[in-house]
């Protein structure tokens, strides 16, 4: 009895700090659940996900808006969807959902780094990803990119553990979430087929095994095969033109990308010092003999994940928030190079010096309007109140030139602008001699340089926040006469 005690009390422990941490990113986070949906999770994937709340949670092409599913898998818009049926159609409640979401996969992250290395190696992974601003500014986010990092993680741990059955269950969540699983288990294929047998330095002399392995990692395939066959019977494309037409082929624009989104992934955010700490630590477990083979392994596949991953990217059209699928694999092998490497005081110190410039930098330095800053909020802040100013003003049915985002803003509801769901606005859009332009920062429109200076209008409302951002509203002469 007293031995089971224990052991509750040790079980208990081992995860006291990771729920420590998950209840401090809800803490963080809880006051930004009522703000209104933001750029891409406001025009594509808040709009497609109450789409399909509205008509029904499908997994099926063609059953969902293509125009705002974009050709995607459907898994993530299902269980959004899904959530939203059962807990109710509003940005709070989409909002619980992605922080949700957030909290289990860090959770995940910690649990599968605990199983294949240790606990300490696992709390210091959490903590570092809570470290970085992309993910605390993600956390509450309408989107599928922590989703799919949580989930790669998982399917990594399951591969190592031979557990094919949850494997299989997850990977299906996975592959029918996003195109870019594809190359994790491209990765885990060729690591069936060749790099196992160059790690163990050993053919596979069960035939069995080695052809059981290779069923289970290709069934993924099946699933994504099947879901595209369907998107071409019922759409006429395998994947969306729009982005097969975003695909970089320019030698020249590849290597720009490459370096572009190498230096965003390894140098930004103060990640150099990580890098700069953990490449001699490398060398210096490799000379002492620091690793296991099995250590090797799961090292090697991480860094043949994370290149492959890097150059998929650089193929195809790439915004920042897709790094996030990256950086547990990335910290991972930081952190235990590190920590096999150096004695534990100086070990420690050097990742706590790390994780603080992380946080420091986040905090203090990395301000702007991308929804990978902690400052984006005050660009929503502003876009509301200038929705709200024009509602105050009543021109629902006034003739509004505006950007690509703010038109949503004015439209639709359900992305949180409005104060008068029942009054959108109806004609919105870039239409020529409008009875108000609306300008705003984060979509520059040159166009802005003359209407300053038109006497034909006159700035009636200038929005500033302390990120930089702006929203100015001119009305035509027309409006102050009637």
């Amino acid at each position: 009895m007293k031995q089971k005690g224990l052991e509750i009390f040790f079980k208990f422990w081992n995860n006291y700090f990771i729920f420590s941490l998950v209840l401090i990113l809800i803490l963080i986070k809880v006051s930004y659940l009522q703000i209104p949906f933001y750029w891409d999770e406001a025009w594509s994937y808040a709009m497609a996900i109450f789409d399909m709340a509205n008509h029904g949670p499908t997994l099926i092409p063609g059953h969902a808006n293509e125009w705002f599913t974009r050709g995607h898998p459907l898994f993530f818009y299902f269980i959004a969807s899904s959530w939203l049926v059962i807990f109710g159609k509003s940005v709070v409640s989409a909002h619980i959902f992605a922080l949700l979401i957030s909290c289990l996969s860090l959770y995940l992250i910690h649990f599968c780094c605990r199983k294949l290395f240790s606990v300490s190696i696992a709390n210091i992974v959490a903590i570092t990803l809570m470290s970085q601003i992309m993910f605390i500014a993600q956390s509450t986010l309408l989107l599928p990119e922590i989703f799919l990092m949580g989930l790669s993680v998982w399917v990594f741990y399951l591969y190592f553990q031979k557990k094919w059955i949850a494997f299989m269950a997850v990977s299906f969540c996975l592959i029918l979430s996003k195109e870019t699983a594809l190359v994790l288990f491209g990765v885990l294929l060729f690591d069936v087929a060749i790099l196992q047998k160059l790690i163990y330095k050993k053919e596979f002399t069960n035939n069995l095994t080695f052809v059981k392995e290779l069923v289970f990692v290709l069934v993924p395939f099946l699933f994504f095969g099947i879901f595209l066959g369907i998107q071409k019977i019922n759409l006429g494309y395998f994947f969306y033109p729009e982005h097969t037409n975003m695909m970089t082929f320019s030698s020249v624009e590849l290597i720009k990308k490459i370096q572009h989104i190498s230096e965003r992934l390894f140098i930004s955010d103060m990640r150099w010092v990580w890098l700069l700490v953990a490449v001699p630590a490398l060398f210096f477990g490799i000379i002492k003999r620091k690793y296991t083979k099995n250590e090797v392994h799961i090292f090697a596949l991480s860094g043949i994940f994370i290149v492959s991953y890097l150059l998929f990217s650089s193929l195809n059209f790439f915004t920042i928030r897709y790094l996030l699928t990256m950086l547990p694999f990335i910290f991972l092998l930081f952190i235990v190079f590190i920590y096999r490497s150096f004695p534990n005081k100086i070990g420690y110190l050097l990742m706590a010096v790390a994780i603080v410039g992380n946080l420091f930098y986040g905090i203090f330095k990395n301000k702007g309007e991308g929804d990978c800053v902690r400052t984006f909020y005050e660009t929503v802040l502003a876009h509301k109140e200038a929705v709200n100013f024009c509602e105050s003003q009543q021109w629902q049915n006034k003739t509004i030139s505006t950007g690509f985002l703010m038109n949503f803003n004015l439209k639709f509801p359900q992305l949180g602008y409005l104060n008068n769901a029942e009054n959108p606005f109806a004609n919105c859009g870039n239409s020529d001699a409008p009875d108000i332009y609306i300008f705003y920062s984060n979509e520059p429109n040159p166009k802005i340089d003359d209407i300053r200076i038109d006497v034909d209008y006159t700035l009636i409302k200038r929005i500033e926040k302390p990120n930089g951002c702006y929203v100015e509203i001119y009305e035509s002469p027309q409006i102050c006469a009637d």
